[in-house]
């Protein structure tokens, strides 16, 4: 066996605590290099992404919006019962459960302009009842088909288009939620008043308000399955 002696030993210790050293550098290094390229997780609760980071120079760094806008999915392809009120020009008033499963089949019971209104829209084909009568059905290629109900059709929200700036008015309840509310202007669109409410913790729209020449809309929305059957029976096809 090879012996080292003093000498060899205190060479080892050396080179033992010089190796040491490197590696408590080399993982202070990666924890800096970490911290810098990801940010403090723990202090801001999220990871940024390109388009988080867009959105925030864009809107004077508010977290809330864009934090509203990653969640977002559009409204259409959202399955979700809303309570609505609608008024028109003339002053009709309807007063609405409206629900949809995201697919394009929709909905409706109510009340409108004092009558009670039930439509159904499902694979294109249009289901209609009125105050005294029975269900009408209406072929999907049928020009005498009323107008499906959308009470979103005015609804134009997506945080990025152009055009759109978001004022934010506070933190107020709105349902069962604790939820931000913001203002929306369209330049494209004058005398059109929008407001939006979204909560605090899922960022996921609550509340949605429209007024302009087309009347005027504000909903109650909340997400749940929803399945749209076709209504029976059917008093009349058309």
């Amino acid at each position: 066996m090879v012996g080292f002696g003093h000498r060899g030993e205190r060479g080892i210790t050396h080179l033992l605590f010089l190796i040491g050293v490197m590696t408590v550098m080399a993982l202070i290094a990666v924890a800096g290099y970490s911290v810098f390229t990801h940010g403090d997780t723990k202090k801001t609760g999220y990871t940024t992404s390109n388009a988080f980071d867009k959105c925030l120079n864009a809107n004077s760094n508010d977290r809330r919006l864009c934090n509203f806008q990653k969640a977002y999915t559009p409204i259409s392809s959202t399955a979700y019962t809303a309570t609505v009120s609608v008024t028109s020009p003339q002053g009709t008033v309807s007063n609405l459960t409206f629900s949809t499963d995201g697919k394009g089949n929709s909905e409706v019971s109510g009340t409108s302009d004092g009558q009670q209104l039930s439509s159904i829209v499902l694979g294109g084909i249009t289901y209609v009842k009125v105050s005294g009568s029975g269900w009408i059905e209406y072929s999907a290629n049928d020009s005498n088909a009323p107008a499906q109900i959308n009470p979103t059709a005015s609804m134009n929200i997506a945080v990025g288009q152009p055009g759109l700036s978001f004022q934010y008015l506070g933190t107020m309840p709105c349902d069962n939620f604790e939820c931000y509310k913001y203002a929306i202007n369209d330049s494209s669109q004058k005398n059109v008043t929008e407001d939006i409410w979204f909560d605090t913790t899922g960022y996921k729209l609550r509340q949605w308000s429209y007024q302009g020449s087309t009347g005027s809309t504000s909903m109650s929305i909340a997400y749940q399955p929803i399945t749209i059957t076709a209504p029976s029976p059917i008093s009349a096809n058309r």
